[in-house]
């Protein structure tokens, strides 16, 4: 499993903020809508991911499951 860190987190951000800069171009107000909508999705499950990493592997330490 990849670890999700705060590192990770920040190039996944990064990532998402350099596609969201050419929805600016999309003529369709529709589909430039769909897309933002998709991206901050995107953007939410990223940090949710990020936060479930981070509760594991302090379960793991509490409980002393080093991998």
């Amino acid at each position: 499993m990849k670890t999700k860190d705060i590192a990770w987190y920040e190039e996944k951000v990064e990532s998402i903020r350099k596609r969201k800069k050419f929805v600016h171009r999309i003529e369709d107000p529709k589909m430039r809508k769909k897309l933002k909508a998709d991206l901050k999705r995107e953007q939410r499950g990223a940090k949710r991911s990020m936060k479930n990493s981070l509760k594991k592997w302090i379960e793991n330490e509490i409980n002393g499951l080093n991998d």
